[in-house]
């Protein structure tokens, strides 16, 4: 399985990357939304994991959507946030 971690506090980033790969994932690594996004919007994952503390975004709204919007999905795969 294929998953996206999104998170830009380096540790834990890499803490999560080596704990889903020692489960057999495979972990492609965004440390910032933007990047997340646009990974996400490029590639199909099976999971993506997002950090919602993000700087310059949160995790409840990918990066160009206003907040009178609905949040819309992220592309790529299924997705849960974490804090």
């Amino acid at each position: 399985m294929r998953v996206l971690l999104v998170e830009d506090e380096t540790r834990l980033a890499n803490a999560v990357r080596r704990g889903l790969e020692a489960e057999g994932f495979s972990v492609d690594v965004a440390a910032d939304g933007k990047d997340g996004f646009w990974r996400a919007s490029e590639g199909r994952y099976d999971a993506i994991v997002l950090d919602i503390m993000l700087p310059g975004m949160n995790g409840f709204r990918p990066p160009g959507t206003s907040g009178s919007t609905p949040p819309p999905t992220w592309p790529g795969g299924p997705t849960t946030s974490s804090t």
